[in-house]
């Protein structure tokens, strides 16, 4: 199972990567033009997106995906620093499998992941 982690934070991106470890492949990038393009070079089981990123928000980047055969069906988990009304009806009316809050919670992340066990992880593959 790949993994792209999309967001503007390094220290989560750090997070992401000391959760998950070795048991999936993970790709993690800054912006979402960067994951434009990482998508347009790798293929992508499932993207955990920040929401909050300068140039090009989560929002964005997922309607715009979300307009593309190529990546209309792969499944997002937004994250988010900021858990409000607004926020949480603004994920609703996206096609994203739900959200995780900032700081990323260990067991949150590997729960959410879980839901998606018909990809095959890392292991599993070799």
């Amino acid at each position: 199972m790949t993994i792209l982690a999309i967001d503007d934070s390094a220290e989560s991106l750090i997070a992401i990567k000391a959760i998950l470890g070795d048991a999936y492949d993970l790709c993690a990038v800054k912006s979402g033009r960067s994951a434009l393009q990482a998508l347009e070079r790798s293929k992508v089981d499932l993207m955990l997106m920040d929401i909050q990123m300068p140039e090009m928000s989560g929002f964005e980047l997922a309607a715009e995906l979300e307009q593309q055969d190529a990546y209309r069906n792969i499944p997002i988990i937004f994250l988010t620093g900021t858990v409000t009304e607004e926020i949480v009806s603004k994920i609703k009316k996206t096609s994203a499998k739900g959200f995780i809050e900032k700081p990323i919670n260990s067991k949150t992340l590997k729960e959410k992941i879980a839901l998606f066990s018909d990809i095959p992880r890392k292991e599993e593959i070799s």
